[in-house]
């Protein structure tokens, strides 16, 4: 979610090593463009992949940038995307989401 990379390229204007990634590949694109642009090629390194794709990868990369990680980080991710706000279950959600419809329904109704 790098976007266009308001936040990469002065990031690596100062000097850090950015790693950014954006699935849009118009995103991608201008984002590379920026990079070019602001001449900091050599610290922003722009990726266009899925997110989870990007962080095995980065996961993956031996002497990578995030090698001080946990091993489990990849798993804790993996089980927050299958699990909705506040550690909810799906079918929790959608219970909740039709709850909240058909209180809407019976205030409409006057009841």
């Amino acid at each position: 979610m790098a976007g266009i990379g308001p936040f990469a390229v002065p990031a690596g204007k100062s000097g850090c090593k950015v790693y950014a990634n954006d699935l849009n590949p118009e995103s991608a694109k201008y984002l590379t463009l920026n990079i070019q642009l602001n001449k900091v090629s050599d610290r922003v390194l722009p990726f266009n992949m899925d997110g989870r794709q990007f962080v095995k990868l980065l996961l993956a990369t031996p002497g990578g940038p995030v090698e001080q990680l946990p091993p489990t980080a990849a798993a804790e991710a993996d089980a927050a995307d299958q699990q909705g706000p506040a550690g909810q279950q799906p079918q929790q959600q959608q219970q909740q989401a039709s709850g909240a419809q058909q209180q809407q329904v019976d205030q409409q109704q006057g009841q």
